[in-house]
């Protein structure tokens, strides 16, 4: 996710680049890319709207307007605003004091929630914790075997889960979770099926084992 927006957002940053002047009607279209890229990105659409704002509201200041570079100065606000939206330091993770800690990836379908399950999974290892992984992702034919052989590749346990299981979810993350302690694995590091908000289903399921 994080690398298609990034990748879309250095386009539209190009593409000023290249219009030399900032007008109200380039600075538009630019607003226009960046909003779509974000909303694409399953980014919430009030922040969405609330960085188009703050960055308009800058750009349209007379000093920038008037300086010899104004599409420098638009791309400056830009990336000012990101940072100030995706934090301006690095929080580190945070671990349960009462083993083991649960993290579940959630979003839309083909956001990268599987590939990004391991990269957490071969962090936290060199974190010095043992974590397993799980995939509560049935919907997806390929979404157990994807998992495992990222698991497999970076030689950390994982839990497979069975259709029975997920009929109801609650009960077999509270089965997950014993297993996991009983076994000395922290964190648990859970897959979960791609969802929207207008998917009643997979909502009630991720608000049972919350």
């Amino acid at each position: 996710m994080f690398e298609q927006l990034t990748e879309k957002i250095q386009k539209t940053l190009k593409y000023l680049r290249g219009e030399g002047k900032i007008t109200e009607k380039n600075m538009a279209e630019a607003l226009k890319m960046i909003r779509l890229a974000f909303l694409e990105a399953d980014v919430n659409y009030k922040v969405v709207k609330e960085f188009e704002s703050r960055v308009k509201t800058k750009a349209l200041n007379q000093e920038v307007m008037m300086s010899l570079t104004p599409a420098q100065h638009f791309i400056k606000i830009v990336r000012d605003e990101l940072t100030e939206i995706l934090g301006k330091e690095a929080r580190p993770l945070s671990f349960s004091s009462h083993p083991p800690s649960v993290f579940m990836l959630v979003g839309l379908q083909g956001s990268g929630k599987t590939t990004t399950a391991g990269k957490l999974a071969k962090y936290v290892k060199g974190l010095d914790k043992n974590p397993i992984l799980v995939s509560f992702d049935l919907k997806r034919l390929a979404a157990q075997e994807q998992l495992w052989i990222i698991a497999k590749s970076l030689n950390l346990p994982f839990y497979e889960m069975t259709a029975e299981m997920m009929k109801n979810p609650a009960e077999a993350l509270k089965e997950l979770v014993a297993y996991t302690r009983n076994r000395g694995f922290d964190p648990l590091i859970v897959d979960t099926a791609g969802r929207l908000h207008i998917d009643e289903e997979l909502m009630e399921e991720l608000r049972l084992v919350r």
